[in-house]
């Protein structure tokens, strides 16, 4: 009987001997590798992880080391390739981390989202870029960001929101097992306010400024910013052909459709680059737009 015994406990300690060594030969001689995308808007662009260049976009690999990484993505037009996009992603097993750009020629009108999964329960930690936007799930609010949230799995639309910055949706999906980080990046709304200040049938003027942030410091970024966001985003109501800054320098965003709206005195917008607190036109600007304006009629 105890021979018995003994030879069944002999055989249950070698079986989870066995399995020990199994499992730990399986784990050595199987590579982790994480999985990572990378997507820039139909622009190419050059992907660096921790520094070390691994492809162009838009990127899809699946033989990246596992573990906290840096990803750095610059644009190959080099007229557009004065900064560099950072963000930190988490490679881990079975999951595709995921980087999607919509590029800007200046950071500050560009947006983007950076996803990754961790082992976990069905949770989402949510960061933005700047901090304090208020996420929606549909039509309900569910706080401001950084924000913690427990949902089901399956697929989830949400939306970022804060004044002075273009909205961003994105769409997550849970799996059983895992947690998932997002880091959204919002755009400055280079129109947040639109304000009509005079016109004829042949042509308007509109002021244009941003209270929560004072877009004149910089007018070329806040010039290319309005072109990026009109030529991006179909739902801009109104969309403009020219624009004067309160030095009366102007800046036609399309020199073709310019001269012949001109020629055949096609209807055209202007708009008025100026600070929130600034009220009808300054000498300069006032002298431009009536050249302008008297080219229309």
């Amino acid at each position: 009987m105890r021979t018995l015994l003994s030879l069944t406990v002999l055989i249950v300690f070698i079986s989870v001997v066995g399995l020990f060594v199994f499992n730990f030969i399986q784990n050595k001689l199987t590579p982790k590798i994480g999985q990572l995308s990378v997507n820039t808007s139909n622009q190419k662009a050059q992907v660096f992880l921790d520094g070390e260049l691994i492809g162009t976009s838009p990127l899809y690999r699946k033989d990246l080391p596992l573990g906290d990484h840096l990803v750095t993505i610059k644009l190959l037009n080099s007229g557009q390739n004065s900064f560099s996009w950072k963000t930190a992603t988490t490679l881990t097993t079975s999951t595709v981390s995921t980087i999607d750009l919509d590029l800007a020629p200046n950071l500050s009108f560009s947006a983007g989202e950076s996803l990754y999964f961790q082992p976990g329960n069905k949770t989402v930690s949510l960061l933005s870029r700047p901090e304090k936007a208020t996420v929606f799930i549909g039509e309900k609010d569910m706080g401001q960001t950084p924000l913690k949230l427990s949902l089901n799995k399956g697929v989830h639309e949400i939306t970022f929101k804060k004044a002075g910055y273009i909205d961003r949706q994105v769409p997550i999906n849970l799996e059983d097992g895992y947690k998932l980080s997002a880091v959204v990046y919002l755009a400055l709304n280079p129109f947040e306010t639109v304000t009509k200040l005079t016109g004829t049938d042949k042509i308007s003027l509109f002021k244009l400024s941003n209270p929560h942030s004072n877009l004149s410091k910089n007018i070329l970024d806040w010039v290319q910013g309005i072109d990026y966001v009109q030529k991006t985003f179909n739902s801009i109501e109104e969309k403009f052909d020219a624009l004067i800054d309160e030095s009366g320098k102007i800046y036609i965003l399309n020199q073709t459709e310019w001269e012949n709206k001109k020629q055949t005195k096609a209807v055209s917008v202007v708009g008025y680059l100026t600070r929130e607190d600034q009220t009808g036109l300054s000498e300069a600007a006032s002298k431009t737009w009536e050249h302008v304006k008297a080219e229309f009629n």
